[in-house]
């Protein structure tokens, strides 16, 4: 049964090469997606003078999207994006106002802000003391990205670990207009703009290696095994190996704790060549048990998991193997052994029937 491991994130993805015996694998990510809408209300601006760049008022939805899932795998990234449901439209008014106007929309998730992108519209027809983008001409009204991606993929600076669990987190979109009346000939006329209500949907996408297997199988999950070791032979030993199972879409494995006593190993030694360090699948390393007496049955633990070198430690997750090895005589010895019990058993009939 596989458990969460508790440790502090390692930020280097880096891939070491294993002291174990191991066939290479080039590791393929698996992504899955969360998405969550914000509604975003009309925002509006208006510039009465020909002298600096007014602003209109922020308008603010809020958005929630599912966290990653641990059982699905190792996070490895997360990225962001973010698009229009539909088509809004910014509209400037026409009139003798000329200038221009710009609307911008922002998200933020857990606090970190991602990115941001500007549309433009209306086109000054005098001398622009700001340049706030391109666009169309007054009164027409300019389609904000339609359907098309709002925000592209971008670097965040939202640790892994604060995007796994079983619940969501939370982000903003924030969109708000600005103007710039240019030419004074309009008088009091302001140079107005309006992008109406619409919804934002922001999308995480997450990459993940599965979570590594480990097995004394090579072809199934095996977490348990049971051993004879004949000790009266020379240099008898009980040999086992471990597999690492999974595909391309695995994180390596790892050897997290060493083999430790469950009970009874008093009188037994187990060998093992350094542990299992970035295991790729289908790679195996090989180990053995000694005794030094004919009798008794030890058992040990091993615990094996996801290649801590890599992801988000919150979703590394590991599993405990056992080893089982019964100390039993030299089959010769064994077999004299039975047979006296079998001849114990022969005098004692005999001795009945006399009786």
């Amino acid at each position: 049964m596989k458990s969460v491991i508790k440790a502090p994130l390692r930020a280097t993805l880096a891939v070491l090469a294993s002291a174990a015996a191991m066939v290479a694998h080039a590791q393929t990510a698996q992504t899955t997606t969360s998405s969550g809408s914000a509604t975003v209300n009309t925002a509006t601006v208006q510039d009465t003078t020909a002298t600096g760049i007014a602003g209109g008022a922020a308008q603010t939805g809020s958005f929630s999207v599912g966290l990653f899932d641990s059982s699905l795998g190792v996070l490895i990234g997360a990225n962001f994006s973010a698009a229009y449901a539909g088509a809004p439209t910014m509209v400037t008014a026409s009139g003798a106002a000329n200038g221009k106007t710009k609307y911008t929309e922002t998200a933020t998730l857990a606090g970190a802000t991602l990115t941001s992108t500007t549309f433009a519209n209306k086109t000054a027809t005098t001398g622009s003391t700001a340049a706030l983008g391109t666009g169309t001409a007054p009164g027409t009204a300019t389609t904000l990205g339609g359907t098309g991606t709002l925000y592209g993929t971008a670097a965040t600076t939202v640790a892994l670990n604060t995007l796994v669990g079983a619940g969501t987190i939370s982000g903003t979109v924030s969109g708000a207009a600005q103007a710039n009346k240019t030419n004074t000939n309009a008088g009091s006329q302001p140079l107005a703009a309006t992008v109406a209500q619409h919804t934002t949907t922001g999308t995480l996408t997450y990459s993940y290696y599965e979570h590594a297997n480990a097995s004394f199988s090579s072809g199934t999950n095996a977490d348990t095994l049971s051993l004879i070791l004949n000790v009266g032979q020379p240099g008898a030993t009980a040999n086992f190996s471990i597999f690492s199972l999974g595909d391309a879409n695995s994180t390596l494995l790892d050897q997290i704790v060493g083999w430790s006593c469950v009970s009874n190993c008093t009188n037994f030694s187990i060998n093992w060549a350094g542990g299992i360090n970035d295991l790729a699948y289908g790679g195996s390393q090989s180990g053995y048990v000694t005794s030094t007496v004919d009798n008794g049955t030890a058992v040990y633990k091993a615990t094996f998991g996801d290649n801590t070198a890599v992801g988000a430690s919150a979703s590394w997750m590991t599993e405990d193997l056992f080893l089982s090895v019964t100390a039993v005589p030299e089959p010769g010895s064994f077999a004299l052994f039975l047979a006296g019990f079998a001849a114990l058993g022969a005098v004692s009939r005999r001795r009945r029937i006399g009786q």
